[in-house]
Order: structure tokens, then sequence, then C-alpha cells
């Protein structure tokens, strides 16, 4: 099993203008879609990672819990920034295989453990 942290704002949920006003998110469906299947089906461990103030935690469960994503834990506040550089990032916006690298890393996660 991995741990894997999935973006809420503008990944879980299509644009949802300013991340720091709660209401107005409405579900990516084909991510949504992906993060209950990575859960049920590969038994992976899913953090729902926003950089939003914990203040906004209790909203973002419900709009999980109502859409069907089941999660392991829910971290907020990771740092605003307009950039992230990550080793095991995946970009699912640019890259039209991103979900073969989630599970190259994946693959490459369970191999070292």
């Amino acid at each position: 099993m991995t741990v894997i942290a999935i973006d809420f704002d503008n990944t879980l949920t299509e644009d949802s203008g300013n991340p720091y006003k709660i209401g107005g998110e409405t579900p990516n469906e084909e991510m949504v879609e992906y993060a209950r299947w990575l859960k049920t089906e590969q038994n992976e461990v899913i953090i729902i990672w926003t950089a939003r103030p914990w203040s906004h935690a209790q909203h973002i469960a419900g709009l999980c819990t109502m859409w069907g994503v089941q999660y392991n834990g829910l971290m907020c506040g990771k740092g605003g920034a307009d950039c992230y550089i990550d080793d095991k990032a995946v970009n699912h916006t640019n890259d039209p295989d991103w979900q073969e690298g989630v599970t190259r890393l994946s693959d490459t996660y369970r191999s070292r453990h």
C-alpha cells in the first residue's frame, strides 16, 4: 500500500475560484472517480492535501464525503505557492498519461519496501 496525497483545489475540484473562500466547489469527476478507485480497488492510503487553512477542514471533509471520496487523512496548510517542485509529483492537467505516472511511482515504492 502506498500513501498518495491528492490536492483538493483544481485537482479533486474543478477551478473553484478563490481557494481561501468556502463554497462554489464542484468535483472534478475524473479525479474523484480515480481517487475512489485508488482507495477501493488498490487499497491505497489517501491523504487529501490542501493549502487551505485548517478552518476549512470540516467543509472539505463534508464535500469529500458527499462526493464519495474515501480518505485516510486531511492535511491543511501546506503553504501557498505558484509552483511545487517535488520528486514524487504527477501533474494531472499537463500529462495525458498521469495515471500511469501514479502507477509507476506506486510500483517503485512497493519494490523498495
